[in-house]
Parts: C-alpha cells; sequence; structure tokens
C-alpha cells in the first residue's frame, strides 16, 4: 500500500519534466485518483488520473492518464445541490435528483479570455495564486483553480452571471485537499 504523500511525489518525480503537479482534486476507488497539473509544453491545466497495482513482487506500478476537460470521470471532493442537498455528480452540470442547473451556460460574453482571466486573478484575494483554469465536458462555465498560498489549498472557482449586463461573480464551489 502506498501512502497519499508517496504518490504524489512518485508522479511528480514521474512527470516533472511535462508536468507541474499542484495537488489532489479528488478520488474514487474504482477510478483511482486525479491530481490538478499544468502541462508545461502549453501551459494549460490538466487531470491526471493515476491508478496504482501492485505485483506479485510488491511493486507498485503508476498508470497514468491525462484529461484535458472536467467530466464525470474525474473524481472530486464531493459538492451537493444547493437546491435539494443530493450529492452532485462530479463536475457535472445539473443536479441528478432535482434537475437544478449547478453550473449554468451563462449568457455569452464578448470580453477576451485574457482579460476574464485577469479579472478572475485580481479578484481572489491576495493569498492565493491563480492556477488557470479547465472546461467542463458537459458545457457551463469555466472553473478557475486558485491556490492558497500559505496551506498549499486549491479552490475550485467558476464565474456566474453578474447582476448588470457583461458583469460576472466569481463563486467558490469547493476546498479541494491540501497539497504535500
Amino acid at each position: 500500500m502506498i501512502s497519499d504523500l508517496e504518490l504524489l511525489q512518485a508522479v511528480k518525480e514521474a512527470t516533472s519534466e511535462q508536468f507541474v503537479v499542484y495537488g489532489e482534486l479528488g478520488r474514487e476507488p474504482s477510478v483511482g485518483v486525479a491530481l490538478l497539473a499544468l502541462d508545461r509544453s502549453n501551459n494549460a491545466l490538466v487531470v491526471l488520473m493515476v491508478s496504482t497495482t501492485t505485483g506479485p513482487d510488491g511493486a507498485v506500478e503508476l498508470s497514468i492518464d491525462m484529461r484535458t476537460e472536467l467530466d464525470a470521470r474525474v473524481p472530486d471532493a464531493g459538492t451537493f445541490c444547493g437546491s435539494c442537498g443530493a450529492r452532485l455528480r462530479p463536475w457535472g452540470r445539473f443536479c441528478p435528483n432535482c434537475g437544478l442547473e449547478v453550473f449554468d451556460q451563462g449568457k455569452a460574453t464578448s470580453a477576451d479570455p485574457q482579460e476574464i482571466r485577469a479579472a478572475v486573478a485580481e479578484s481572489i484575494p491576495a493569498d492565493y495564486e491563480l492556477l488557470g483554469e479547465m472546461g467542463r465536458k458537459e458545457g457551463g462555465r469555466t472553473v478557475y483553480f486558485a491556490r492558497e498560498k500559505s496551506s498549499g489549498r486549491i479552490t475550485a472557482l467558476r464565474l456566474s452571471q453578474g447582476h448588470a449586463a457583461g458583469e460576472f461573480e466569481l463563486d467558490e464551489t469547493r476546498l479541494i485537499k491540501k497539497s504535500q
């Protein structure tokens, strides 16, 4: 059995030339551990899906699969519907119980993605750093990720339609396990 810290260190070492591994997004026994990482080749956030197997000699082997979008195959720390309280599918757009559109499509914006990213960076508290953003396969708004500088804890953020035309707001969707 490999500890969480040993797994994170092993993945960091095995992928250090191609990725900067930030920390864990979540885990599912049947799928493995999802790690948030930066792809050095294009400076884009990705999810590394890591599964482990133990050979007959006790050696642990890692299998790593990269995802460029957030979808139901990417485990998260668990979120709940604000309307009915049901557990949501990882990164899903709708509540499976009441159908509430949890992550809305939102209205199209004419703002430049770089301007939006800069506004997001300015909107987060000073003790956080913006890591980047990822799209969701089911549609809906982009999810931005930030890291608390003091603890290494990763936070998932999303944009919501603001009160006036052309405005947007940031919502913290959940805190993710502290990286080691």
